[in-house]
C-alpha cells in the first residue's frame, strides 16, 4: 500500500466495497429489513441481494413526484437468505468501520456456505407505488394594496384635437426649415449677377460684410432678402398645454379567491412477500 493510500480508511481502498455501495443493495437491505414483516428473524440471517428493478419516480404527466428523488422506489427486489453463522466484531462509536465489517462479514459468510454446497432460500419482494393528484381548494388570498399606472383618456382625447393636429403640423414644417437651415448655411451659395454670370459665395450668420459685397456686385435685395432668411435658425413649435399621459390608480387591498391545483401525491409500499 503506498504512502498515499496508508492515510485513507480500510473501507475507503477495498475496490469490493466500493462497488457494492455504488449499487443500491445497502438500501435494497434496509427496504426489507424495515417493511417486510412476514420475514422473521432478520437478526440472525444474511440477505443476499441478486437483483431489483425501481419505478422511474415520474406521474403520469411526465412531472418528478415531488420528495422521490431522495428515496429508492423499489419495484421488485430478488434475494436469498443465509444463516448468520459469523459474528462480526465492532467497534464502538464508527458507523462507517461497523458498517463495512458488516458487508465483509456477510459477504465471506455466504461464500463459505455456497463452497460448502449450501443453496439460500430465494426470496421475492414486490412493491408497489400509489399515486394520486389531490383535489384541487379554493382559498381566499389577501392581495395588498397597489398602484397602477394606466394611460389617461383626457391625453387619449387630446392626441385627436385640432390643436394637436397643427402642433404636428407645425413640426413638421419647423423639422424641413431645421434641415434647408444646417445645409444652406454651410455650402456656397448661387447668385444672380446683372451681366448675366452667376457668383458662388460661402454664407454664414451675420456675415453682413458678404452681403455688402453682393450689394456692390449688384445682386438683387430680394435674392439678399430670401438668402438671409434661409439663414435665420427656425425657432421650435412650443407644445399647446396637455393633459399628464398617465395617472396613477391605487387598488385597495381586498381578498380574492383562488383555486390552488392539487399536488401529486405518493406512497410506496410492500404488496407482496413470498419464497421463489
Amino acid at each position: 500500500m503506498s504512502g498515499k493510500d496508508s492515510k485513507k480508511k480500510i473501507w475507503e481502498v477495498d475496490s469490493a466495497y466500493k462497488n457494492y455501495l455504488s449499487t443500491h443493495y445497502p438500501e435494497a437491505i434496509e427496504f426489507i429489513k424495515r417493511n417486510a414483516e412476514k420475514i422473521k428473524n432478520k437478526g440472525n440471517i444474511w440477505l443476499d441481494i441478486q437483483k431489483y428493478s425501481e419505478y422511474s419516480g415520474k406521474a403520469s404527466d411526465g412531472s418528478a413526484l415531488p420528495g422521490a428523488g431522495k428515496v429508492i422506489l423499489f419495484k421488485k427486489i430478488v434475494f436469498d437468505i443465509f444463516p448468520r453463522k459469523m459474528k462480526p466484531h465492532y467497534i464502538e462509536e464508527d458507523t462507517d468501520y461497523n458498517r463495512y465489517i458488516t458487508w465483509k462479514t456477510a459477504t465471506e459468510d455466504i461464500r463459505t456456505q455456497k463452497s460448502a454446497g449450501y443453496k439460500g432460500e430465494r426470496w421475492i419482494v414486490e412493491c408497489l407505488l400509489d399515486i394520486h393528484k389531490a383535489q384541487s381548494q379554493i382559498k381566499k388570498v389577501l392581495v395588498p394594496p397597489t398602484s397602477k399606472r394606466i394611460v389617461n383618456p383626457a391625453y387619449s382625447t387630446y392626441l385627436q384635437s385640432q390643436a394637436y393636429r397643427q402642433y404636428r403640423a407645425e413640426c413638421a414644417s419647423y423639422e424641413s426649415r431645421l434641415s434647408d437651415y444646417k445645409t444652406y448655411r454651410r455650402n456656397f451659395q448661387e447668385f444672380h449677377l446683372p451681366d448675366g454670370t452667376v457668383k458662388k459665395v460661402l454664407l454664414y450668420m451675420r456675415a453682413e460684410e458678404k452681403y455688402e459685397m453682393l450689394r456692390q456686385l449688384g445682386v438683387s435685395e430680394a435674392e439678399i432678402r430670401e438668402s438671409r432668411q434661409r439663414l435665420v435658425k427656425p425657432e421650435e413649435p412650443a407644445p399647446p398645454s396637455a393633459p399628464s399621459r398617465e395617472i396613477t390608480k391605487t387598488i385597495p387591498g381586498h381578498y380574492e379567491e383562488r383555486t390552488v391545483p392539487g399536488k401529486w401525491v405518493w406512497h410506496h409500499s410492500i404488496n407482496s412477500v413470498r419464497r421463489s
